[in-house]
């Protein structure tokens, strides 16, 4: 399994017998604890159960990701049937996305975005704070004329890259 990213914390629910049969279905040692779940009482609470694959008369968990951020607040929640397995890279991106918008306010991550690939400044930032702000700020040629869609370097790599010059 895939390390989370710095400062985050990782746990899983499994509604099996856990912690042996996760271990021998990876590759790897699970390197997260696992809370059982034998009863789905934490899956029912959380939604987390699939109604179209029944197993022993009850649902099928679900498979699902919860981000929860250091103030305890629901910030996403990715949820996959129980016939397909979760997309870790998506998760850590997803995780990565929201501490970089958290860390630099008025930054936004557009789709398939990576660690180091360009982001979008928030239409709620003014275009002097964000050029005061952010720097290089380009604007996006889009058919309706507006200026909404400004995009700017990754600050956190920005910075790095800063650190590596000096």
């Amino acid at each position: 399994a895939q390390q989370p990213p710095s400062g985050t914390r990782a746990a899983a629910v499994a509604d099996n017998t856990g912690d042996a049969d996760v271990a021998a279905s990876m590759e790897a040692a699970f390197p997260y604890p696992i809370i059982a779940d034998p009863r789905r009482t934490i899956a029912h609470k959380l939604s987390m159960v699939d109604h179209t694959i029944p197993h022993d008369s009850q649902p099928l968990t679900c498979r699902a990701a919860f981000i929860i951020s250091p103030d305890r607040r629901l910030r996403a929640q990715i949820l996959y049937p129980a016939s397909t397995g979760r997309n870790f890279d998506e998760i850590l991106r997803a995780v990565d996305g929201l501490q970089r918008s958290a860390a630099h306010q008025g930054i936004v991550t557009p789709v398939n975005w990576r660690p180091g690939m360009a982001c979008i400044i928030s239409p709620s930032v003014p275009d002097d704070e964000a050029e005061e702000r952010f720097g290089d700020v380009r604007v996006q040629d889009l058919p309706s004329s507006r200026r909404y869609l400004r995009w700017t370097n990754d600050p956190a790599h920005a910075a790095l890259d800063l650190a590596i010059n000096l």
